[in-house]
This record gives structure tokens, C-alpha cells and sequence, in this order.
């Protein structure tokens, strides 16, 4: 299935930060969460999502809600330093696609320290993607903001024969900014 989305130029709205929820105790310390990826960006379905957290945190005291929550997936720590740890989500068979796909993560450290509601975030999945840009060229890939291609016509030609959306029930996007676009012909997406 192939889709078309309206981006914004210099930063689509394919991932957000929700800001993180303030300390429970003012005797404790928040904990704070960064996702280890630019914003801005689509994910492929196969994506480990990872976290750096501030405080070393076990296995078992972290919590997931929201959309993504629902979806089947392994989670790990790996402490980083004496002070930091990275949690590490994987997908089992693959995130559902979709836009701006929620995950909220709670978090509480063997100390006390805490998030007092969940830390939340948002994602977009796709199979594959292609960005278009006005400003872009048809003999780039488009797999990148930065490098994206000129016309929708050239996005659609590219998923197509890259294979990545011949399974019945991939979910393709090609990810379109701002902007006027001539269409000479009819696209067969």
C-alpha cells in the first residue's frame, strides 16, 4: 500500500517529543530520557527504538503505554556509564505502521528518582520512503531529508522498484514537502 503525506520542509512531523513528565518527590530527581535519534525523521518497521536514561535503571522498572505499547516487542538495558543506561526496544516481527505512532515509557530508578507520568513520544513507521522535494533531484535517492527527490512521479518509480513494497500489506510512503508540483501525467502508485 502506498501512501502520500504533506511534510514540512527542515523537519517533518514524523517524530516528536512530548515533554517529560516533572519529579513526584522534590526530594528526588527527575529522570531524563532522550530518544537517540534525530527528530524529524521515518523509521523503518524494523527499527530498534533506543533511549539514553540519566540514572541506571533495572529491567523490570520501566513501563510502556500508549499505541506502540501494544505492539509486540523485546526490551533491554545496557548500562552506559556508573550513572547512565540505554533502553533498547526491538520489534518482534516489526513496529505497525503508521504516523505519529505513540509510546509512552515510565520509569523508576532503584533510588527513588522517578518520572511522574510517562515520558512520551511519537513515531512513524513505514515498510519504505521516499521524500519529494521542490528543491530536490530526481537522480537522488530520496531516502533522506536532505537528499530528497524533485517529483511525486519520481517517489512512486523508486518504491516501486526497489521491491521494498511488493508484499501485499507493506505500507509505503512517500513523503511529500511543501510546495507547487506539475503532474504531466496520472500517477499509478
Amino acid at each position: 500500500m502506498l501512501y502520500a503525506l504533506s511534510i514540512r520542509v527542515g523537519g517533518t512531523s514524523c517524530f516528536t517529543n512530548v515533554i517529560a513528565a516533572s519529579v513526584s518527590n522534590p526530594s528526588t530527581e527527575r529522570i531524563n530520557i532522550t530518544p537517540r535519534y534525530l527528530s524529524g525523521k521515518m523509521l523503518k518497521r524494523t527499527t530498534d527504538l533506543e533511549f539514553e536514561l540519566d540514572q541506571n535503571i533495572g529491567l523490570d522498572k520501566c513501563t510502556f503505554s500508549l499505541g506502540i505499547a501494544n505492539d509486540s516487542f523485546t526490551k533491554k538495558i545496557e548500562q552506559i556509564s556508573s550513572k547512565t543506561s540505554k533502553l533498547v526496544l526491538t520489534p518482534v516481527s516489526g513496529w505497525a505502521s503508521g504516523i505519529e505512532r505513540e509510546l509512552g515509557i515510565y520509569c523508576k530508578a532503584d533510588i527513588g528518582n522517578e518520572t511522574l507520568n510517562p515520558y512520551q513520544i511519537k513515531y512513524s513507521f513505514a515498510d519504505a520512503y521516499r521524500y519529494v522535494s521542490t528543491t530536490g533531484n530526481d537522480s537522488n535517492a530520496g531516502i533522506t531529508e536532505a537528499a530528497p527527490l524533485a517529483t511525486i512521479a519520481a517517489g512512486i518509480s523508486s518504491l516501486s522498484s526497489s521491491g521494498e513494497c511488493s508484499l501485499s500489506g507493506n505500507a509505503c510512503y512517500v513523503l511529500v514537502s511543501k510546495g507547487d508540483y506539475t503532474i504531466s501525467s496520472t500517477l499509478h502508485p
